[in-house]
Order: C-alpha cells, then sequence, then structure tokens
C-alpha cells in the first residue's frame, strides 16, 4: 500500500487540477510542458511549506526529480547531438534543484532543532512552573521534538559533508537523551516508563551517535503523543 501524506495528498490535487487545465485549453499541449509544468508546481509548493512524503519520509520533490530524469530519456530517445545536448542541460538543472531542495531541507532541520533545544533548556530552567502544570508541560514538550530529514537519517556521511556546519548525530543523541531525562518521571502510564527507560538506555549506549539507529524517534514520538492527548483530555 502505497502512504501519502496529507501534504502530498494536497499536492497530487493541484497537479491534477494544473494538467486538466492545460489540457482543457490545449488539449494537444507538447508532453515535455505537460511534464515539466507539474514538475516545477511540486517544487514551488514543497517550497511553500506542503511538505508531501511517499512513505511519510521521502520528500515528493524527489520524487518529481527522479521522473524528470525518466521522462527526459523517454521522450528524447533518438540519438542526435540536439537531444543529447538538451538532455544533459536538463540533467544539470534537475542536479541542481535537487541540491537546492537538499540545502532547504537542511536548513529547516536545523532551524527547528535549534528551536526545540532552546525550548528544552528553558522549560528546565523553570522546572517549579511546570510541577503543577501538567498540561502546559506536555504542550510544551511537544515543540522539543524533532525529526530528522531522510537525508539526515540514511545519508549522514554524505550530508555532514556537504552541509558542515550541520547539527552533529551525537548533537542529536544529546538532545533526544535530555528530552527523555525530562519526561521520564512525568509519564502517566507505567508502560510508557519502561519504554521510556528503553529507549534511554540505547541512547546512553549511542552518546557518540556513530551509525545510530533513528528507530527510537518513532517510539519516543508515540510516547509524547499520547501523553499530550492524555493531559488535554483531562480538560
Amino acid at each position: 500500500m502505497v502512504v501519502f501524506n496529507i501534504n502530498a495528498l494536497l499536492q497530487a490535487i493541484i497537479l491534477g487540477l494544473i494538467v486538466g487545465i492545460i489540457y482543457l485549453i490545449n488539449p494537444d499541449a507538447e508532453s515535455i510542458w505537460v511534464a515539466y509544468i507539474p514538475f516545477f508546481a511540486v517544487i514551488l509548493t514543497y517550497s511553500s511549506g506542503l511538505k508531501g512524503k511517499l512513505f511519510w519520509i521521502i520528500p515528493t520533490w524527489l520524487i518529481a526529480v527522479g521522473t524528470m530524469f525518466v521522462f527526459l530519456k523517454e521522450h528524447f530517445h533518438e540519438d542526435t547531438t540536439s537531444n543529447s545536448i538538451y538532455i544533459i542541460l536538463n540533467y544539470i538543472m534537475l542536479l541542481y534543484v535537487s541540491y537546492r531542495m537538499f540545502f532547504a531541507d537542511s536548513r529547516a532541520f536545523k532551524k527547528d532543532f535549534l528551536k526545540a533545544d532552546l525550548v528544552l533548556k528553558n522549560m528546565n530552567k523553570t522546572d517549579d512552573y511546570f510541577e503543577n502544570n501538567k498540561k502546559e508541560f506536555w504542550a510544551q514538550i511537544s515543540h522539543t521534538f524533532v525529526r530528522p530529514s531522510f537525508f539526515y537519517k540514511k545519508l549522514n556521511s554524505v550530508y555532514n559533508f556537504v552541509f558542515r556546519t550541520n547539527i552533529s548525530q551525537k548533537e542529536f543523541v544529546k538532545h533526544n537523551l535530555f528530552l527523555v531525562q525530562t519526561i521520564k518521571n512525568r509519564l502517566s502510564l507505567s508502560s510508557n516508563t519502561d519504554r521510556i527507560i528503553g529507549i534511554e538506555s540505547f541512547l546512553q549506549r549511542n552518546k557518540e551517535g556513530h551509525d545510530l539507529n533513528y528507530d527510537f524517534l518513532e517510539e519516543l514520538a508515540k510516547i509524547i503523543d499520547y501523553e499530550v492527548k492524555w493531559f488535554c483530555r483531562e480538560d
């Protein structure tokens, strides 16, 4: 089963409308434009905030770039000099777009991480305030959890080579260990306490962040989500 997030579905609706309008205006529209207009629509909508994902991790802009690589090869299949030059120029453009979107994902993750880390540190400076205000505590905790991008998780060595000033895996582990220790004694469900202790032990063993397995993030997200919903339900 193919799973897209809600933003990807919204992008699909936008693309459907665009392609429909193109063919409504000109049923004989050149196929290259029918391919490129949706491609740029995906890029622009993604850059504007519609972060579409396939299987919740693969960005739609990457799918759009890959589709264009295949389309160009199929569309300009004749082995002529002009076609070869055209394909090469388009490939260069697609690689540039990939780099820019890759950079945008990195910048967004770094911004979100620094914000989440600041919120967590500030919360621990005002711990007395949250002692009798559990709802506010969990509302703030929800802003301290951050997911890294697909590239950060799967291609971290390449990622760090391209983005020298990015958040290291060691910093990422340190933040999540601090987060786990902050919420460990405030959980409402005993089974969540057992799960959080397991996550803490895993992070303690992987403080350096080498070859980090990010599966713990989904478990941590479920725990936080449960607790936030629990305390909101109390009202």
